[in-house]
């Protein structure tokens, strides 16, 4: 199975695999971009849900490629249990308020040049080769933090 079938059935198979409180979610494949890294991310916003999670779609299937035990439901019911393990309360301003948010806000120092199409998105500066961009860890437990862009208040 190449990529784009694997894309096709994570996306169309999801639901099948969620409680039926998911059954109107919507499930959105969409290109991300990071520092150093781009990949294809599927992200399950419930109906009403502010924010959730992006997974990435590039190491879900290098898993299912590598080991022959990876079936495709295996790889459906771990992308459940991360969905479900997801905080689905998130306060749109404990990232827009900067008294909210200054006591998360860290610093990531990267290559400009391999950078180069992002860094023209985002507020950074410069050091010689290097880009110092801004970001917000969304919680001590979890391995993720915001990107600011130059829409974001903070």
């Amino acid at each position: 199975m190449d990529f784009n079938q694997f894309v096709d059935e994570v996306k169309g198979g999801i639901k099948q695999f969620l409680p039926i409180e998911y059954e109107d979610a919507q499930v959105r494949i969409e290109e991300i971009k990071k520092l150093n890294e781009n990949y294809l991310g599927i992200t399950v916003l419930k109906e009403n849900q502010v924010i959730a999670p992006t997974f990435n779609l590039n190491q879900l299937y290098e898993m299912f490629q590598s080991d022959p035990q990876n079936s495709m439901e295996n790889i459906l019911r771990n992308i459940t249990e991360l969905v479900l393990d997801a905080p689905e309360q998130f306060d749109p301003k404990s990232i827009t308020e900067y008294e909210t948010a200054k006591d998360k806000l860290f610093i990531r120092v990267s290559s400009a040049e391999k950078n180069e199409e992002m860094l023209q998105n985002v507020p950074h500066q410069m050091r010689e080769d290097l880009a110092i961009t801004y970001h917000l860890a969304i919680s001590i437990d979890d391995i993720g933090g915001v990107l600011r862009r130059s829409r974001m208040i903070f």
